[in-house]
């Protein structure tokens, strides 16, 4: 009885959101609406979504869209993440001298196909839009297997209804709420379907530091928690039984004969299994190109991945477990989660989505992925930093894991500059790349070739000049990278007097956290180390006047920041050390790492003064 009730009033509070909004039926009123009482700074709202997704079968959607203002156009191109599309219909809605004019979409709507993220889009573009049009489509496509189910958009959504079904008897679903999220939902469950109803749903705001903001926006996902009675994930023991029990998991990780001679004609000699598992990361990274989708289950053996030299996630670094295995190092493949797949609250077989490899020698162990560009032997991508990993061990027992990264990356900066007569700043500047500072620099190697080489560097300054650009990569996790620079601007001269700051361009200028509060954690991607040493030619005729003093602030959980200036003969030396040593904290944090950054700024901004001797 109370069930009934709960549902009773949750319908009878949100009438509108219970029932559907009958596709065609465009108001008058809707297209007078020039601004929205909710969100009056919103460029376009959704004025209703419907999603309705029968497991395994289809899933149909109806929108209707609001353009509020010249930049809320962007929201007439929409992007379907479901490739087998059955048919588009909708409008363009405007209203022209008092009169509803209705501009329907081509019979033969043309789809362009575009790649976000790893998943394949349809997107197509609503025609004869201008601000005050409603823009409505539906849509329904076949076979959904799609687990993820948006509820945020970038705009806001005023009124949402979304009902899952599934009427399988041999497929059972969990279907949860993103954790990260700040929605808060009304949710029904029935029989066969569970209905999630949401009104004035804001846009999902941008924050900085933040790997991905999909991974704060609110979407339902389907978990498959059991397939028939034969696999039922009522816990991680069982469902690591079932993806070991696959062939093409639990025997790939064991070594093989076709692959035996090219791995000791790698090793050689060597005795050293450090050194081993290096070569054979080489080696695989180079002759297996990930085919760039995560899975956390292999889609063929490892030897058809390895003479076909392509593979996804979980099929490259099988192989290499089966390979050092062959050598008796100790490898065990650990199932993981990517940001944007989400956090594995609950055993399901969407809980998952790929494979790194835990690698043991003696009392060490190292995180490792062979797969993703971003990757190299110490240094995991970062989107791979995600709370747990599952381990599972050779007699088939599993434990728990931190996803963290095994090295800190580090950027070394040594500048010698001087001062010439019309107080330019000229100088040459050493830097030192590794780790992720060396893994970056490199794709962008890659992508520059010989030309644009000035791209490399990402200083900005008022009448900044970059000369003589020149980079050499020693491995994947070490590059140096040179230049030199002409800098105007860069002093005042008030009455004789010189004003300038010595971190030159190297400062932080403005403080990227400026906003009051904060609702995501902070994430610097990976633990890091910036040290910058400049070395400053005083000119002739001048002395020292004044130094910015020397000084130290640590913030705990975080990392630290060092700033030391002194004379030394003719020249001022100028060092920073800034480094984090937990790059992922807790949005609570968040006024702490303000002032710690507005320290760091207001630091790095003051200035020397140099008087005529």
């Amino acid at each position: 009885m109370k069930i009934l009730q709960i549902v009773i009033i949750v319908f009878s509070v949100w009438p509108a959101i219970g029932q559907k909004v009958a596709f065609g039926e465009v108001t008058k009123a809707e297209l007078e609406t020039t601004k929205d009482v909710q969100f009056p700074d919103a460029n376009a709202v959704v004025l209703y979504r419907s999603v309705d997704s029968y497991l395994g079968n289809y899933i149909e959607v109806h929108e209707r869209i609001k353009i509020l203002n010249e930049n809320g156009y962007e929201s007439a191109t929409v992007f379907i993440p479901y490739p087998e599309i059955k048919k588009v219909e909708g409008a363009t809605y405007n209203l022209v001298d008092g009169q509803i004019v209705k501009t329907e979409l081509d019979k033969d709507l043309i789809f362009e196909d575009e790649l976000i993220k790893d998943v394949e889009f349809k997107k197509f573009t609503f025609p004869n839009v201008s601000v005050g049009s409603v823009l409505e489509y539906h849509y329904k496509t076949e076979y959904n297997n799609m687990f993820k189910i948006d509820l945020q958009y970038d705009i806001p959504i005023k009124r949402e209804k979304v009902v899952v079904t599934n009427r399988s008897n041999v497929v059972g679903v969990q279907v949860i709420q993103n954790p990260r999220a700040f929605l808060d939902l009304n949710r029904i469950e029935e029989a066969k379907s569970t209905t999630f109803l949401a009104t004035n749903v804001p846009a999902l705001e941008l924050e900085n530091y933040v790997y991905d903001m999909d991974i704060y926006r609110s979407f339902l996902k389907v978990n498959l928690t059991a397939l028939g009675d034969t696999f039922r994930f009522g816990n991680w023991e069982s469902l690591g039984g079932v993806i070991i029990g696959v062939d093409e998991f639990g025997q790939g990780v064991k070594p093989k004969n076709f692959y035996k001679k090219d791995v000791e004609a790698i090793v050689g000699s060597v005795n050293d299994n450090l050194k081993k598992a290096e070569m054979l990361y080489d080696f695989v990274k180079e002759k297996v190109k990930w085919d760039k989708r995560y899975h956390y289950m292999p889609l063929q053996t490892t030897r058809e991945a390895y003479f076909d030299e392509e593979g996804n996630s979980a099929e490259i670094n099988i192989l290499y477990i089966s390979m050092l295995r062959s050598l008796g190092i100790k490898a065990n493949p650990v199932l993981a989660s990517t940001q944007l797949n989400g956090i594995p609250l609950t055993a399901s077989l969407t809980a998952f989505n790929c494979v790194l490899v835990d690698l043991e020698l003696g009392e060490k162990h190292f995180l490792i992925d062979v797969a993703h560009p971003n990757s190299s032997f110490h240094y995991i991508a970062p989107q791979f930093v995600n709370w747990q990993g599952l381990r599972i061990y050779p007699d088939d027992s599993f434990d728990w894991i931190q996803l963290a990264q095994s090295s800190m990356s580090t950027k070394s900066s040594i500048a010698s500059v001087s001062l010439d007569d019309d107080l330019t700043f000229v100088g040459s500047v050493k830097e030192r790349h590794n780790g992720h500072f060396a893994i970056e620099t490199n794709h962008q190697l890659k992508d520059l070739g010989s030309n644009n080489m000035e791209d490399l560097i990402s200083y900005k300054g008022k009448g900044l000049e970059i000369l003589e650009v020149k980079a050499s990569s020693n491995n994947s996790e070490e590059t140096d990278v040179s230049f030199d620079f002409e800098l105007e601007s860069g002093v005042d001269d008030v009455e004789g007097k010189l004003y300038f700051s010595p971190m030159l361009f190297f400062a932080l200028d403005v403080n990227p956290f400026q906003k009051e509060e904060r609702n995501y954690a902070i994430d610097f991607g990976y633990p890091l180390k910036k040290q910058i040493m400049l070395t400053f030619t005083i000119p002739e005729g001048y002395v020292v006047e004044s130094l910015p003093e020397s000084s130290k602030m640590v913030v705990e959980n975080l990392g630290y920041f060092l700033y030391r200036a002194s004379t030394v003969g003719n020249t001022i030396q100028v060092m920073t050390v800034f480094e984090v040593d937990n790059s992922l904290l807790p949005y609570d944090k968040y006024a702490e790492i303000k002032e710690f950054f507005k320290v760091r700024m207001q630091k790095e901004t003051e200035k020397v003064v140099l008087a005529k001797g």
